[in-house]
């Protein structure tokens, strides 16, 4: 009983911590609001622990091979009756039960952040879960659901729930991580790997770091800032963190004098309408 209450509130510590890790190359984040409202979810409604207690407590992780999208989520434990008295008050709940896993995870995550504790039948055809969750990505939220049973195994193991391309969910019991020789998802390999042999490089790379040089991404996001300053009707106007328009003429200056940014790896990128012939920023 008591590792499920601490799960939800080490989630809890968790969602205030993501939100910055969760900001893609151009200094935004799709959970801007989305990880405040289902952090705000459990606050105003603790889950009580629910679900089988006659099994054995493993560890959760979480998964995501879509490149260009998160997830917040919520899993329910439906192997038993519902209870009548609890109610659904937000798209993520599920009338009857209160969920037993929840929580945000970002573009091509494979895991890594264990959480404790989903408690497992010792038989594997006992299990019934309920997955609810919304992908988010393009300012666009839509919610998906889906019934979700285990796979066989001779003992309960450690817990993955891995979202899919195509709106798809899984469990996956036991085995190592994505990439490792022990994977047993049905999506095989790393999550980057995975992305990279079905879709482009600029795809993939969508809310991940566009260069090896730490360097060119600043030079990026300042870019990317100055050319929004630039479609501005009043340039002088004080936008994102304190740069005028002027102060992206001084960056584009002192970048290629060598004065900024010494080590950019090519000065064309000091210009702030040079776009990556890749990524197109």
């Amino acid at each position: 009983m008591q590792a499920d209450c601490c799960f939800f509130y080490s989630r809890l510590f968790f969602f205030e911590g993501l939100a910055a890790a969760l900001a893609g190359p151009n200094s935004g984040t799709v959970w801007d609001d989305g990880y405040r409202e289902l952090g705000n979810m459990f606050k105003s409604n603790p889950p009580r622990p629910q679900g089988r207690t006659d099994g054995v407590d493993v560890a959760m992780d979480t998964v995501n091979f879509y490149a260009d999208r998160g997830i917040r989520y919520a899993l329910y434990d439906i192997s038993g009756a519902p209870d009548p008295s609890i109610e659904a008050d937000h798209p993520l709940d599920l009338a009857g039960y209160h969920p037993v896993g929840g929580g945000i995870v970002r573009s091509l995550y494979g895991g890594g952040s264990r959480e404790c504790c989903l408690n497992l039948p010792k038989n594997s055809k006992e299990g019934r879960y309920m997955l609810k969750w919304e992908e988010v990505g393009e300012g666009k939220e839509k919610l998906y659901s889906q019934e979700l049973t285990l796979p066989a195994y001779d003992s309960p193991d450690n817990v993955f729930i891995v979202f899919l391309e195509g709106h798809k969910a899984e469990l996956v019991v036991g085995g190592g991580y994505p990439g490792e020789p022990g994977w047993m998802g049905s999506v095989k390999g790393g999550t980057l790997g995975a992305c990279l042999r079905a879709h482009d490089r600029a795809h993939c790379y969508k809310n991940l770091p566009h260069y090896e040089n730490s360097t060119d991404n600043m030079a990026e996001a300042d870019r990317i800032r100055c050319r929004k300053i630039q479609n501005m009707k009043n340039r002088d106007t004080v936008e994102f963190e304190s740069w005028t328009y002027n102060d992206c003429l001084k960056f584009e200056q002192e970048c290629k004098e060598g004065r900024m940014y010494s080590s950019i790896s090519n000065k064309e990128m000091c210009k702030i309408d040079w776009r990556s012939p890749i990524f197109g920023e």
